[in-house]
């Protein structure tokens, strides 16, 4: 007489959870001790796919369900506890699914109220005047199209080094703090209201 094997299928679900929850060894996981750099974030680099960068942090990214402003263009975030990181990616393509090992992140976000720094070490809440003397001779000012009349102003870090002239880095900032900034391909840096 043959033996039923009830523990077959919870074993397997326990296997397949394991092997969801497992992070790669040489992963670098996304912290509030990250730093933004002028190509991307800890392991996360500008260019990759959405695949590569979930290897390299060792994380699932998500598109948060606010829908898409353009099918070419839209934002993933970190699944779980993240600290208010969002990665702009581009698709190519009219799809409107998220295609992993195809679309690209080509921009890092670090939203208000985040501790994340730059390499630098200055973030949301650093002083105009900090970071202009951080970057010296390397900051262009300009006023914020949005909040210029508030005294908003857009604090953009020109790379001297040829090869990192194609990235860029803008704080965003209001009453002489900054409240936000990003980096990454300076194109996508530029679009002032993100994929819209």
């Amino acid at each position: 007489m043959k033996r039923a094997n009830y523990f077959a299928p919870i074993a397997a679900s326990t296997l397949a959870l394991q092997i969801l929850v497992t992070v790669p060894a040489n992963a670098q996981p996304l912290t509030n001790d990250s730093r933004l750099a002028l190509d991307g974030i800890g392991a996360v680099r500008v260019g990759m796919t959405i695949a590569e960068a979930e290897q390299a942090a060792g994380i699932t990214l998500f598109e948060p369900g606010n829908g898409r402003a353009t099918e070419s263009c839209y934002y993933v975030r970190p699944q779980g506890e993240s600290p208010n990181i969002a990665f702009m990616v581009f698709s190519g393509t009219d799809s409107q699914t998220m295609n992993r090992s195809r679309d690209r992140i080509v921009r890092v976000d670090i939203d208000r109220d985040s501790p994340i720094k730059t390499l630098s070490g200055v973030g949301v809440g650093t002083t105009a005047a900090t970071i202009k003397t951080t970057y010296a001779g390397k900051i262009e000012e300009s006023i914020h199209p949005y909040t210029g009349r508030s005294g908003g102003k857009y604090l953009t870090y020109k790379p001297s080094h040829l090869a990192d002239q194609r990235y860029s880095l803008i704080f965003e900032t209001l009453n002489g703090k900054v409240v936000q900034f990003r980096s990454g391909y300076a194109d996508a840096v530029g679009q002032i209201e993100g994929c819209a």
